[in-house]
Protein backbone atom coordinates (compact mmCIF):
# COMPACT_ATOMS: atom_id res chain seq x y z
CA UNK A 1 0.00 0.00 0.00
CA UNK A 2 2.99 2.23 0.27
CA UNK A 3 4.06 2.25 -3.31
CA UNK A 4 0.53 3.56 -3.71
CA UNK A 5 0.20 6.43 -1.13
CA UNK A 6 3.56 7.18 -2.62
CA UNK A 7 2.16 7.56 -6.34
CA UNK A 8 -0.30 9.68 -5.01
CA UNK A 9 2.07 11.79 -3.36
CA UNK A 10 4.17 11.91 -6.54
CA UNK A 11 0.97 12.84 -8.66
CA UNK A 12 1.06 9.50 -10.63
CA UNK A 13 -2.55 9.37 -9.94
CA UNK A 14 -3.90 6.40 -12.43
CA UNK A 15 -0.77 4.14 -11.39
CA UNK A 16 -1.86 5.12 -7.90
CA UNK A 17 -5.54 3.83 -8.50
CA UNK A 18 -4.54 0.73 -10.20
CA UNK A 19 -2.47 -0.19 -7.30
CA UNK A 20 -4.98 0.34 -4.81
CA UNK A 21 -7.04 -1.31 -7.24
CA UNK A 22 -5.11 -4.40 -7.32
CA UNK A 23 -4.36 -4.23 -3.31
CA UNK A 24 -8.38 -4.39 -2.64
CA UNK A 25 -8.63 -7.12 -5.09
CA UNK A 26 -6.41 -9.18 -2.69
CA UNK A 27 -8.01 -7.92 0.22
CA UNK A 28 -11.16 -5.81 0.40
CA UNK A 29 -10.88 -5.16 3.53
CA UNK A 30 -7.89 -2.87 3.19
CA UNK A 31 -9.72 0.52 4.35
CA UNK A 32 -6.44 2.81 3.87
CA UNK A 33 -6.37 1.64 0.16
CA UNK A 34 -9.78 2.32 -0.42
CA UNK A 35 -8.98 6.35 0.98
CA UNK A 36 -6.19 6.32 -1.33
CA UNK A 37 -7.83 5.45 -4.39
CA UNK A 38 -10.61 7.85 -3.14
CA UNK A 39 -7.45 10.31 -3.01
CA UNK A 40 -6.66 9.75 -6.59
CA UNK A 41 -9.66 9.86 -8.29
CA UNK A 42 -10.14 12.69 -6.77
CA UNK A 43 -7.19 14.31 -7.99
CA UNK A 44 -8.27 12.96 -11.17
CA UNK A 45 -11.51 15.10 -11.53
CA UNK A 46 -13.43 11.68 -11.25
CA UNK A 47 -16.22 12.45 -8.93
CA UNK A 48 -17.89 8.95 -9.79
CA UNK A 49 -14.56 7.22 -8.75
CA UNK A 50 -14.52 8.86 -5.91
CA UNK A 51 -17.83 7.73 -4.57
CA UNK A 52 -17.15 4.35 -5.95
CA UNK A 53 -14.43 3.63 -3.81
CA UNK A 54 -16.08 5.01 -0.83
CA UNK A 55 -19.31 2.38 -2.14
CA UNK A 56 -16.25 -0.73 -2.47
CA UNK A 57 -14.90 -0.02 1.16
CA UNK A 58 -18.76 0.21 2.53
CA UNK A 59 -19.66 -3.15 0.93
CA UNK A 60 -16.42 -4.79 1.61
CA UNK A 61 -17.13 -4.07 5.25
CA UNK A 62 -20.79 -4.83 5.35
CA UNK A 63 -19.32 -8.42 4.91
CA UNK A 64 -17.89 -8.57 8.33
CA UNK A 65 -20.57 -6.28 9.88
CA UNK A 66 -18.60 -3.07 9.85
CA UNK A 67 -18.71 0.19 8.45
CA UNK A 68 -16.45 2.89 7.00
CA UNK A 69 -13.64 4.09 9.63
CA UNK A 70 -14.50 8.01 10.66
CA UNK A 71 -11.88 9.25 8.75
CA UNK A 72 -13.15 7.50 5.74
CA UNK A 73 -16.45 9.31 6.08
CA UNK A 74 -14.64 12.28 6.68
CA UNK A 75 -12.84 12.14 3.28
CA UNK A 76 -15.87 11.49 1.41
CA UNK A 77 -17.49 14.27 2.74
CA UNK A 78 -14.07 16.53 2.33
CA UNK A 79 -13.53 15.31 -1.25
CA UNK A 80 -17.29 15.94 -2.36
CA UNK A 81 -16.94 19.42 -1.60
Amino acid sequence: MQVAELALRLHQYGDAVRLCESATAIDPLHEVAWRVRMGAANALGDDDGVLTAFQGCETALAQIDATPSPSTRRLLKQLQR
